[in-house]
């Protein structure tokens, strides 16, 4: 069975995350690989998250978040809410 074409919300989210992955990634200088090494994530699907074919799973966006020391709203818009 062939997965469901995404709605515009899901692109626009893998989009934000591809563009907010490609900054932090060029302000550390490291390569794809090497992140991917040092996050514990396999390249093949640390670059799935870049060229925009696949959403990271929580799990992944909060080791990514951790290495970067940010907020996993810095990378993933779907993370960011306010606590009223």
């Amino acid at each position: 069975m062939a997965r469901s074409p995404l709605n515009s919300y899901d692109k626009q989210v893998r989009n934000s995350i591809a563009t907010n992955l490609k900054k932090l990634l060029e302000s550390s200088g490291l390569t794809q690989v090497e992140l991917a090494e040092r996050v514990n994530i396999p390249a093949s699907t640390l670059s799935g998250y870049f060229a925009e074919r696949s959403t990271p799973t929580p799990g992944n966006i909060q080791k990514i978040a951790d290495y970067f020391n940010v907020n996993k709203g810095d990378i993933d818009p779907r993370y960011n809410y306010e606590i009223l």
